[in-house]
């Protein structure tokens, strides 16, 4: 599999190379240079070489500035969400604040695209993930409302009929009702915890917490290798099953 992956990376660069001899090396690039090296910094995010495609994706980044087509605004949206990704895999943040801006500012031209079209599930699906956007702080709870609604109604568009009517009678929720506990530095649990006098409970919740989800498995690590002097764990299965629960 290395060996393909090696053989991938090198047709990815030698299409660069000769899109570059091309379209002459000192210009801005062109579509298809964009293209190829967005291919290229897929592979190797795929590989887990983050740092490598974050240096490809800076240079898309900028490539994709003096390009004015488009399937330029969806590629640029991907890449600056890959770029976030790759940053954050390898806690790299020395660009945080330029990156978070391209991230949102991609995010927003999306939003914008959509116009009247927001509910019918036929538009592209934005570049970041629903589950993504709850993890970058830099993404507000209307933001991410607004990411996982268009998730929804793609999914909505592949059930029949009966199911479609069913699913859209489900109450809505607008992110402004959901209720927030804002936390002060003088919290008591928190100025105990920073005098070593007590421990910070951490609870996890899911559906998946059971015997037979693969979820259930790759968490058992994560649960371990918590520091129990510092924290208190607790685990919440919402499962509906009582016996499903390990």
């Amino acid at each position: 599999v290395s060996g393909l992956m090696k053989c991938f990376e090198d047709v990815f660069r030698l299409r660069i190379r000769l899109e570059q001899t091309r379209v002459g090396i000192g210009s801005n690039g062109s579509l298809t240079i964009s293209k190829e090296r967005m291919g290229l910094s897929s592979l190797l995010v795929d590989q887990q070489r983050h740092e490598e495609a974050a240096t490809e994706l800076r240079i898309l980044i900028d490539e994709l500035d003096f390009q004015d087509k488009e399937d330029v605004m969806s590629m640029r949206s991907k890449a600056a969400s890959m770029l976030f990704r790759s940053q954050a895999a390898v806690c790299l943040w020395n660009n945080i604040v330029s990156d978070e801006r391209e991230l949102l500012s991609s995010l927003h031209e999306y939003f914008s695209s959509l116009g009247e079209n927001e509910n019918d599930g036929k538009h592209p699906l934005p570049p970041l993930h629903a589950f993504e956007a709850l993890k970058w702080s830099c993404i507000t709870l209307a933001d991410a409302t607004l990411i996982a609604k268009c998730y929804a109604n793609q999914a909505i568009q592949t059930c029949n009929s009966k199911q479609r009517e069913r699913l859209r009678s489900i109450p809505r929720h607008d992110a402004s009702s959901v209720p927030f506990v804002k936390v002060s530095k003088s919290t008591p649990h928190i100025r105990n915890y920073r005098g070593g006098k007590r421990k910070v409970r951490l609870g996890y919740i899911s559906p998946d917490f059971t015997g037979v989800h693969p979820l259930a498995f790759l968490m058992q690590d994560v649960f371990r290798l918590h520091n129990t002097n510092d924290f208190e764990l607790f685990i919440y299965s919402l499962s509906n099953n009582e016996d499903d629960s390990p």
